[in-house]
């Protein structure tokens, strides 16, 4: 049966929320270079001797060997030894040439003169083979550039998705400064700051799941029902009741059984009206007049039935009940405890 309360009780207190930012991405680069050796420049060979001879003719000399540049260096050749006369020997073979260094050339020996009459033949030089030049030092590569990643400094005003900054949120991908996009619950939707919250949209009903009343009633003294009384013993006899008009018992209202002479009851019904829901809206809405209250069962007369103000909840919820899935009130007027569930309807 609806009851009607018979006496005021204090309600429940409302609660806030808060936002987060973060920061922008970068991104670096880096290259590579060669490097190269300079070759000397290539040697010259030595100056031809001269020699003359008048009947026995003096043999003439090589010339003066040559030096090879350096690196990419040249070939150097002797000097060719000028003919004796009459009958003079040969002339002697030029000295052999020096060849370059790092990538020479081969330097040639210079070529015997040839004597007049019956002069004998010069012998020629032997070249020498130049040794090979050194390459230059190769250059070391450049630093890799790093990827961007998303994060707080890179996305403040989004949340990070496959390292992409999601700034266009959504109840599926919701976060705020660089955090991981996450989707929001049932009755949900993703707020400007970024955070989920609750659906105005939504639809609810509401579970009362347990009470505990204190030992001494509302209007003093040891004993909530007088005598023998109203119902059972003199401890009282809990229930919980909605009513989305505070204090009106129509249609609008609904409660659970009572629980006879105890000052606790388990309970896990429902009492929003049979079939209908509760908006988000209007749970939160602090204009709206919904009471959702426990009490003491007082019996029923010809005009109705009564009950004794234990505790009550009236407009607004606080957003967290809802997030949350339900609260807990602790000492709220005539109530140790009151646990309710808030249940989201697809």
């Amino acid at each position: 049966m609806i009851h009607v309360p018979d006496a005021p009780v204090a309600s429940a207190g409302v609660g806030g929320g808060g936002t987060t930012t973060g920061g922008a991405p970068g991104e670096n680069a880096g290259g590579a270079g060669p490097g190269s050796g300079d070759g000397a420049v290539a040697g010259n060979g030595g100056q031809t001797s001269s020699a003359g001879g008048a009947t026995t003719g003096v043999v003439g000399s090589g010339g003066v060997p040559g030096t090879g540049g350096a690196a990419t260096g040249g070939a150097a050749n002797g000097g060719m030894g000028t003919a004796g006369a009459s009958t003079s020997g040969g002339g002697g073979g030029g000295t052999l040439g020096t060849g370059a260094a790092n990538t020479g050339g081969a330097s040639v020996g210079g070529a015997g003169g040839a004597g007049a009459s019956a002069g004998g033949a010069g012998m020629a030089g032997a070249g020498a083979l130049g040794a090979g030049g050194r390459g230059g030092a190769s250059g070391g590569g450049g630093a890799g550039g790093s990827a961007s990643v998303c994060s707080a400094s890179t996305c403040p005003d989004g949340c990070c998705a496959q390292e992409r900054c999601i700034t266009q949120r959504t109840k599926n991908t919701c976060g705020t400064g660089g955090a991981a996009c996450k989707p929001c619950g049932g009755c949900q939707t993703c707020g400007p700051s970024g955070a989920c919250a609750v659906d105005p949209a939504s639809r609810w009903t509401i579970v009362c799941s347990s009470a505990e009343l204190t030992t001494e009633p509302p209007s003093g003294g040891n004993n909530w029902d007088p005598g023998n009384g109203e119902l059972g013993g003199h401890n009282p006899d809990p229930f919980c009741q909605f009513e989305t008009t505070a204090d009106v018992v129509d249609t609008g209202a609904a409660t659970t059984t009572t629980v006879l002479d105890s000052f606790t009851a388990t309970w896990n019904q429902t009492v929003t009206p049979p079939g209908a829901t509760i908006s988000g809206a209007t749970l939160l809405s602090p204009t709206a007049r919904w009471q959702l209250w426990v009490g003491d069962d007082d019996g029923c007369d010809p005009s109705g039935c009564y009950g004794t103000l234990a505790c009550s909840v009236t407009a607004p919820m606080q957003s967290t009940w809802l997030l949350n899935g339900g609260f807990t009130l602790m000492n709220v007027a005539n109530c140790v405890a009151l646990n309710v569930k808030l249940v989201c309807q697809p």
